[in-house]
């Protein structure tokens, strides 16, 4: 019985680096993309707010996309966010390239939600940097009557030096209260 625990006690040793390693990427919540400084886009040059939650999604989800700009637009209607001035917004980027939709669309179903997301799409070229610089997927499988698959996260920006920095990446099952937080701790941290 003794040898059997020596045995057992060795390979948890040999193991335990690699398991260490490979299972702290998993364990990890930060993002590779978090206080990454981001480009210039026209919907953020464009933006008076001093934090802004961005989501990919598409005009017509039935399931992720509703629930989280619903989530977002109670944050963002909150009291916890009214009354401490903060100048916050949402910034839904329809990620259809199918020709089904446009920026008019978007910005109309970002507002079925809230008056402080607004839809945009951006087109083709755009989108493909966009997504590059959040390193967000999407695989769009419309033409075959499929839904699109994409990143759902939240990605909260920063204005940050004359720029924006993304502040924080949330999964899209974050609670309302991780978000709020982050939301919060975005503008704390902001600098123009």
């Amino acid at each position: 019985m003794n040898g059997v625990g020596s045995v057992i006690l060795l390979g948890v040793l040999i193991l335990l680096p690699f398991i260490l390693v490979v299972g702290g990427r998993y364990l990890d919540d930060s993002h590779p993309v978090k206080s990454t400084a981001i480009s210039e886009f026209t919907f953020l040059e464009s933006s008076d707010n001093e934090v802004e939650v961005l989501f990919f999604g598409f005009v017509g989800c039935a399931s992720i996309c509703p629930t989280s700009l619903l989530k977002l637009s109670e944050v963002l209607e909150s009291d916890e966010i009214q009354n401490t001035g903060l100048k916050a917004g949402g910034i839904f980027v329809e990620v259809d390239l199918s020709g089904k939709t446009g920026s008019r669309e978007a910005d109309n179903y970002s507002k079925l939600f809230s008056n402080s997301i607004r839809g945009v799409h951006p087109g083709k070229e755009r989108l493909d940097q966009i997504l590059k610089e959040f390193s967000a997927r999407v695989t769009n499988n419309r033409q075959e009557n499929r839904l699109i698959t994409h990143t759902d996260h939240f990605y909260i920006l920063k204005r940050h030096n004359g720029g924006w920095q993304i502040a924080e990446v949330l999964r899209n099952g974050s609670s309302r209260e991780v978000l709020l937080n982050a939301i919060l701790n975005a503008k704390e941290k902001t600098s123009v």
